[in-house]
């Protein structure tokens, strides 16, 4: 089990994941602590889980992803300290990002104990089985639109060609917050690291992009740039 701790929200999440003697993902648990802003503002916008309790669906929204991984079990737990401490509210982003945020650095985690590139590992789980694959009349082609963005991404940023001294490439992969409703993106960072100062600086931010058809170019190009920045 991994815990991440979301350093920019009173939030913690606590992820694992299950192989079989081949490597292949068996299980996965997300376990996701956080202030729950809807039971506050909105209370009749809270959501129902599988055990008919409420929970804020904002507040874990991502967590349903869209990789194949076997039995998945999510759980949101409300951070009661941090909504009896202050008002928590909604980040501007429309996706639960602390959400995306740890599952992307898990997934980084769980390529490196297996032992696999961790762009193969992703599209690997991104083969559109099962629940993940859907159809008409939302997302449709389900995993296997996020596999293409991400494919795509790792054609144009050469991923695993040799880099600079002290330069580094990261990938993540996420979707929209509704799975009815997803927007494909995946990002790769390019690093370089001062050894000296141990300053990090962000060289340059790639991106590619399936939202469908896309009506107003410049104003979609504006939110995936301002969103990055």
């Amino acid at each position: 089990m991994v815990p991440m701790i979301c350093p920019r929200s009173p939030s913690t999440q606590f992820l694992r994941m299950g192989w079989d003697d081949d490597g292949r993902v068996t299980a996965m648990d997300h376990h996701a602590a956080a202030g729950w802003p809807t039971a506050t503002l909105l209370p009749a916008f809270m959501g129902k889980g599988v055990n008919g309790a409420p929970y804020d669906p904002f507040s874990i929204s991502g967590a349903d992803h869209w990789y194949t991984v076997g039995a998945h079990r999510v759980r949101a737990l409300r951070n009661d300290l941090a909504d009896g401490t202050f008002r928590s509210g909604y980040l501007r982003s429309v996706s639960a990002g602390w959400v995306n945020w740890a599952l992307e650095g898990f997934m980084d985690e769980a390529a490196h104990a297996a032992g696999v590139d961790p762009v193969k590992f992703r599209l690997r789980m991104l083969d559109g089985a099962g629940r993940n694959a859907r159809s008409r009349p939302d997302a449709v082609g389900g995993a296997r639109r996020q596999a293409a963005v991400l494919a795509r991404l790792a054609q144009k940023v050469s991923w695993g060609s040799a880099l600079p001294k002290d330069v580094g490439l990261g990938i993540a992969t996420t979707s929209g917050q509704e799975r009815g409703m997803p927007t494909w993106v995946a990002c790769a960072a390019r690093v370089r690291v001062d050894r000296s100062s141990g300053r990090v600086a962000v060289e340059k931010l790639t991106l590619v992009v399936d939202a469908g058809t896309i009506v107003h170019p410049d104003g979609a190009a504006a939110q995936v740039e301002g969103s990055a920045l």
